[in-house]
C-alpha cells in the first residue's frame, strides 16, 4: 500500500512539471507571435509611410501642371510652328489642336485645384474674400496687391488699376476687411500664398498661348465657323467644350450660354446681378466686355454687337442656331476629308443680316382708306327689301 502510494505521488509530480513546460512553451510561442507581428507591423508601417510619402510626391507632382514634360514638348512644338503656313499636313494640324484642346480642358481643372490651394492658404489672412471675389482671377490679382496688409483703403488706387476691381467691390472689401477676424500671415505663409499666385499666372499664360495656337488653325481646319463669328471666338469656344467634335455636339440652346459667367450673393455685394456678371466677366475677358445674364462668349461676335439691344437677345437665339449648323458642316468636311471651303459660312452669314435689316426695317404705313358712302348704302338696302332688286339692276334697265 506504502509502495502505489508513493507511485502515484511520483506520477502526480511528473504531470505537474509537464504542464508547467508546455505552460512556459505556450509563453514563449506567444512573445515569438507577438515579435513576428510587430516585425510585420513595422514593415508595413514603413510600407505605408513610402506610400504616403509616393502618394505626396504624386500630389505635388500633380499640382505642378505647367511643368508636365509632355505639355512642356507641346509648347516648344508650338512655338516652332508659330506661324501657320509651317503645319501644311492637314492631319498634323488637326492633332496639334486636338492635343492643344485637351491640355486646356486640363488647365481649367488645374487653375481652379490652384486656386483652391490659394484659398486655404490665404483664409488665415482673410476669410471673407473667397465669397466676395468667386472669379479665380480676381481673387489672385486682388490678393497680388492686398498681401499681408490689413488696412485696404490704403491701397484702393492699387486694387482699382492692378487688380481691375470696380469701386463697389472696393468698398465693400474695405469693410469686410475692418471686420474680419483673419490675422496676418507669417514669411513662410506668405511666401507660399505668392508662390500660389505665380503659379497660377504661368498656368494662365500657358492657357494664352494655346489658344493663340488653336486661333491659327481654325481657319484652316473650321472655315465655316470662323466666317460666321471669328477665329478668337471660335477658338475660345472649341476650347471651352473640348474639340470640335464636343462642340458639334452640343445644340443652339446651349451655343448661347457656352462660357458665361455667373455671379453669386455674396460677390454681388450689393449690386444688382447685370452689373455684378459684367464686372466679374470683364476682368477674364481683359475688361473690354460688358456681359448680360444668359450670355456666353458667343455674346462677343460681331453679328450680336452690330444688333440694337432691344433685338439682341432675339438675334443671339438665331445666330447660335447657325452656328451649330456651320460647327456640324466643318466637322463632318473635316471627318471625311472632303474640302473645306467658306461656302456654308458665307451663307448661313448672309442670311443672319438679311433677317436682322428686316428686323431693324420700320413698320409700313398703314394705307388710309375712304370711308364708304353711307347714303348709297342705305338706298340699296332700300331698294333691295321694297322691290326685291339691287339698285344696279335698276340703273342698268
Amino acid at each position: 500500500l506504502a509502495d502505489s502510494l508513493l507511485d502515484d505521488l511520483d506520477d502526480l509530480s511528473d504531470s505537474e512539471e509537464k504542464e508547467v513546460e508546455a505552460e512556459d512553451d505556450n509563453a514563449k510561442g506567444e512573445n515569438g507571435g507577438e515579435d513576428s507581428t510587430n516585425e510585420r507591423g513595422g514593415s508595413s508601417s514603413s510600407n505605408n509611410d513610402g506610400d504616403k510619402s509616393s502618394s505626396t510626391h504624386q500630389t505635388k507632382k500633380g499640382q505642378r501642371f505647367a511643368d508636365d514634360p509632355k505639355l512642356q514638348a507641346h509648347l516648344a512644338f508650338i512655338e516652332s510652328s508659330s506661324a501657320p503656313m509651317v503645319i501644311t499636313n492637314q492631319e498634323e494640324a488637326y492633332s496639334s489642336m486636338t492635343t492643344s484642346n485637351k491640355y486646356l480642358m486640363s488647365i481649367e481643372s488645374a487653375i481652379t485645384k490652384a486656386h483652391t490651394d490659394l484659398t486655404i492658404a490665404y483664409n488665415t489672412k482673410f476669410p471673407e474674400l473667397e465669397d466676395l471675389l468667386p472669379n479665380p482671377i480676381s481673387y489672385k490679382n486682388a490678393i497680388k496687391v492686398i498681401q499681408n496688409e490689413m488696412d485696404l483703403t490704403l491701397i484702393n488706387d492699387e486694387l482699382n488699376s492692378v487688380a481691375k476691381l470696380s469701386s463697389n467691390q472696393i468698398i465693400t472689401l474695405s469693410v469686410a476687411s475692418s471686420t474680419t477676424a483673419g490675422e496676418p500671415l507669417s514669411t513662410e505663409q506668405l511666401e507660399y500664398v505668392n508662390e500660389c499666385i505665380s503659379h497660377i499666372d504661368k498656368v494662365l499664360d500657358i492657357k494664352e498661348r494655346l489658344i493663340h495656337h488653336v486661333t491659327q488653325l481654325m481657319e484652316s481646319l473650321a472655315p465655316n465657323t470662323c466666317v460666321l463669328i471669328g477665329p478668337t471666338l471660335a477658338a475660345r469656344m472649341v476650347s471651352t467644350a473640348g474639340g470640335i467634335s464636343e462642340l458639334s455636339r452640343i445644340p443652339a440652346c446651349n451655343l448661347q450660354v457656352l462660357g458665361q459667367h455667373k455671379a453669386t450673393s455674396a460677390s454681388r455685394a450689393g449690386m444688382s446681378t447685370n452689373i455684378a456678371a459684367a464686372a466679374s466677366a470683364s476682368v477674364a475677358s481683359g475688361g473690354n466686355v460688358a456681359y448680360k445674364p444668359h450670355e456666353g462668349i458667343l455674346s462677343e461676335s460681331d453679328l450680336y454687337r452690330a444688333v440694337p439691344s432691344h433685338l439682341q437677345r432675339k438675334a443671339l437665339k438665331v445666330i447660335a442656331a447657325k452656328l451649330a449648323l456651320a460647327l456640324r458642316c466643318d466637322y463632318v468636311n473635316l471627318e471625311s476629308g472632303r474640302a473645306k471651303t467658306k461656302t456654308s459660312g458665307l451663307k448661313f452669314r448672309t442670311e443672319i443680316e438679311e433677317k436682322f435689316v428686316k428686323w431693324e426695317e420700320p413698320d409700313k404705313a398703314q394705307v388710309v382708306k375712304a370711308l364708304p358712302n353711307l347714303l348709297l348704302i342705305t338706298l340699296k338696302l332700300d331698294m333691295y327689301f321694297s322691290f326685291g332688286t339691287s339698285i344696279d339692276t335698276i340703273i342698268d334697265s
